[in-house]
């Protein structure tokens, strides 16, 4: 399976997947469980956070044309923390697929299938992830993208149909619990923009090596602008007690949106382009799962690869049972794990940067 240089656009669509498929899962109800009613003030204070961690990133990043977090990990001390940090990133990329995977599963059950079993609805996505990563990179990445735009247009008329329901005065207090437990507190929230995980492996994927600059703050603010518009959505039409009992609060809202006699049942749609925007995170999740995989292990045929994580993620569904297992393994050990991640790159990336300036020899 060999990946073909993607263009600007291609990789926007490629960070923005990613993220739509953050703001259903529920990262904007944790921010608002998190900091109540200064959520907005939330986002925008963690969203500049991110945005100085992307320019720290993007200057790191200059020195290694061309290089992703594994061959800058090899540069700075060898095979061993190649090997290391790869692990790392395999097991990050399968415990949010794994998440994912069920909770869509649970929403179909819930709503549409509850008399099917679980790993039958799981199989499906499976099934089909397996066969477009055999199809290869390209196919993914050119998919990916008309499903963004479209799913992109139906969230903007969504949001756009859920102002009628806006009770202003849900905007207040502005500062919610307090500037201490809402900023300080929020810093951890950075794990919404899970985007920067893949920041670090999307590099030598560029035609033009300066649209990875580019596309790494441009995608960093659409994200930011995501993020804000859902928050307030659900800020302003459900209290606060409603969003934190809510399991499936994004699909609550999309059932409330209607165009009266025009549209009804737009919750039909939006699940429909949910599905498909969920099919191609997970595929995406699974190319950089085997690429990963076939980097620190050498091995030339990846159709194996494919399958066997696929299976993996198939037996895995098995062990998140219920919503409480789903929100303390996404909320508590997904979230800070994968800050524990981006840190260690980040670390690693100033040491190589280091490194390269003084022209230490490699580590054994």
């Amino acid at each position: 399976m060999i990946a073909k240089k993607i263009c600007f656009a291609e990789a926007i669509a490629l960070i923005i997947i990613l993220v739509i498929n953050r703001i259903i899962l529920g990262v904007p109800k944790s921010l608002l469980v998190n900091s109540a009613f200064s959520a907005t003030l939330t986002i925008i204070f963690v969203s500049i956070i991110t945005i100085l961690i992307i320019l720290l990133i993007n200057k790191l990043f200059k020195k290694f044309i061309a290089s992703d977090i594994l061959d800058i990990s090899e540069f700075l001390a060898g095979n061993y923390l190649k090997k290391f940090v790869g692990i790392l990133y395999i097991i990050l990329f399968m415990g949010i697929s794994i998440l994912c995977l069920s909770y869509i599963c649970d929403v179909l059950k819930s709503i549409y299938f509850e008399s099917n079993d679980k790993l039958f609805l799981a199989l499906f996505f499976i099934v089909g992830i397996a066969i477009v990563n055999r199809m290869g990179f390209n196919a993914v990445i050119k998919s990916n993208l008309i499903i963004v735009i479209l799913t992109t247009i139906i969230m903007i008329i969504m949001f756009i149909l859920s102002i009628q329901l806006f009770v202003p005065e849900r905007f207040f207090p502005l500062f919610g619990f307090g500037i201490k437990e809402n900023y300080f507190a929020s810093l951890t929230d950075v794990f919404a923009f899970s985007g920067l995980a893949y920041i670090m492996l999307i590099f030598p994927f560029f035609k033009n090596t300066q649209d990875f600059y580019k596309t790494n703050i441009i995608s960093t603010i659409i994200i930011s602008i995501y993020l804000l518009i859902s928050t307030i959505c659900l800020l302003l039409v459900f209290p606060n007690s409603v969003i934190s009992e809510s399991i499936f609060n994004m699909y609550v809202l999309a059932r409330l949106a209607d165009l009266g006699e025009f549209l009804r049942n737009t919750d039909c749609i939006y699940l429909l382009f949910w599905i498909l925007s969920i099919f191609s995170y997970l595929s995406i999740n699974m190319f950089f799962i085997t690429n990963i995989f076939k980097k620190i292990t050498n091995i030339k045929n990846s159709t194996a690869t494919i399958y066997s994580f696929s299976l993996i993620l198939f037996v895995s569904i098995l062990l998140i049972n219920n919503i409480t297992s789903y929100n303390f393994l996404l909320n508590t050990v997904y979230k800070y794990y994968m800050i524990t991640v981006i840190v260690l790159s980040i670390i690693i990336l100033i040491l190589a940067n280091i490194k390269k300036k003084k022209n230490l020899p490699k580590l054994k």
